[in-house]
């Protein structure tokens, strides 16, 4: 069997419409559920962006993407950390302080 990556826990300091959430995940197969509009698809778009980085605008024209929909409204950035398992070791990669267009850093516990 090949090497696992584990989602810990996501802590989202602000990302789109969430502020200070705090998740933890068992290993194995986690259900994020909740009503309309309660942030459940923001939680997934902080995920891919800690994983993959944000997409920057390519024209000034198209309509709001991923990279405006994480920076909440009041704010000019998003922040967050979301923190892995993967080969044994725990990794803590973390958005601080700029626009989510890539990851910012990773860092082992």
């Amino acid at each position: 069997m090949g090497k696992r990556v584990n989602i810990l826990s996501v802590n989202i300091i602000r990302f789109g419409k969430i502020k200070n959430l705090k998740l933890d995940f068992c290993v194995g197969f986690n259900v994020i559920y909740g009503f309309n509009e309660a942030g459940k698809s923001t939680i997934m778009r902080f995920i891919k962006a800690m994983f993959y980085g944000m997409p920057a605008r390519r024209k000034s024209g198209e309509v709001l993407k991923e990279r405006e929909l994480a920076i909440p409204w009041d704010e000019k950035s998003a922040e967050g950390v979301l923190t892995i398992s993967y080969n044994g070791s725990e990794i803590e990669i973390r958005l601080s302080g700029i626009p989510p267009q890539r990851i910012q850093s990773m860092f082992p516990i």
